[in-house]
């Protein structure tokens, strides 16, 4: 996946509907995007856009409105195998600015976009309603509907007997209940993502130093949590019950022990307690940290290293900027896979 070959490069922008891309190449300073897919989180993707100001343009002519729609992207040209070159290219999705800042000495604008949602209110106006007997993968099309977006769920779809959302915005909603089950949420390019996507599998090879400049992997796992349990109520039996999952000779120190989890049944305990374990038992607390030159990567992606020695060969990118200015460079926070 990684542009190798590449013989140019270029940031591409539409601006509220106008190809801007030509027009802003004389100012533009940088240009960043970051998406993130981290577990129990509720994520928008964003970018960055720092526009050189020294004659004022954008102070008058071309003042940046707030709500104006921006889709940034990147153009590359690279050789191929045969003789000749072959254009690709990367569109980063669609951003609502949000945030417009002028600075001076240097005189710059710095603008700010999220992932736009056709209907942002209902995906951020606070609501408290229930629903019963849903599925987990229904209830996400639904929400996403609302929003005029797409759903998109990969994960293990269950039925839900009863689930609430609390004076929350649907977003934050569903973050609580993704974090149930150890499930990312990212909202990108007019759809919803919960769990993972399905991305390609990029291989990496340590000793490219053309591609890699920086590389950071931790390898031990301290501070992680063998075992994980969880005391509940169960209203069938109507007792207290204790499930404990993982390492049941784990010591005290690298148990996780949940109280008042909002779960009816063993089932429902057990894969909430799977889920926990899955997010805190297998890998370390610390990050890795990857840069990489004139290489597309995206959030949720899984990175296989090769000429890597004994390290852990599979890892996974929770958070990748994407930044155009002198150079094409992204910097990743990865976590252990393998």
């Amino acid at each position: 996946m990684a542009a190798l070959g590449l013989i140019a490069y270029a940031a591409s922008l539409t601006w509220a509907n106008r190809r801007v891309s030509e027009d802003l190449a004389p100012y533009v300073k940088s240009l960043s995007y970051t998406d993130s897919l981290r577990q129990g989180k509720s994520e928008r993707d964003q970018v960055s856009l720092v526009l050189n100001n020294r004659d004022g343009l954008f102070s008058e002519q071309w003042f940046p409105k707030e709500g104006d729609i921006l889709n940034p992207g990147v153009v590359w040209e690279h050789k191929q195998a045969t003789p000749g070159s072959q254009a690709a290219s990367w569109a980063w999705g669609r951003f609502e600015i949000d945030s417009i800042r002028f600075r001076f000495s240097p005189d710059e604008v710095v603008i700010g976009a999220l992932a736009a949602t056709a209907k942002r209110d209902a995906m951020e106006k606070a609501q408290t309603r229930a629903f019963n007997n849903i599925r987990l993968s229904a209830l996400i099309a639904q929400l996403a509907a609302e929003a005029n977006m797409q759903g998109v769920f990969n994960g293990e779809d269950m039925l839900l007997d009863r689930v609430e959302q609390r004076a929350e915005s649907s977003r934050d909603f569903l973050a609580r209940l993704a974090g149930r089950y150890g499930l990312p949420v990212a909202s990108k390019n007019q759809t919803l993502y919960v769990g993972a996507p399905e991305l390609p599998k990029l291989t990496l090879s340590l000793k490219r130093r053309d591609v890699v400049a920086q590389a950071d992997f931790p390898i031990t796992k301290r501070d992680t949590y063998g075992a994980v349990i969880i005391d509940y109520y169960d209203a069938e039996q109507r007792k207290q019950i204790t499930y404990q999952a993982g390492n049941p000779n784990a010591p005290e120190g690298r148990t996780m022990r949940l109280y008042d989890v909002p779960v009816r049944s063993l089932e429902e305990a057990k894969r909430y307690a799977d889920s926990q374990l899955s997010a805190t038992g297998t890998k370390q607390t610390a990050f890795g940290q990857l840069q990489l030159i004139n290489t597309p990567l995206a959030a949720g992606q899984l990175i296989e290293l090769t000429d890597a020695g004994k390290l852990p060969p599979v890892w996974k990118v929770v958070t990748q900027t994407t930044s155009l200015g002198g150079r094409w460079i992204c910097n990743a926070k990865l976590e252990r896979a393998s």
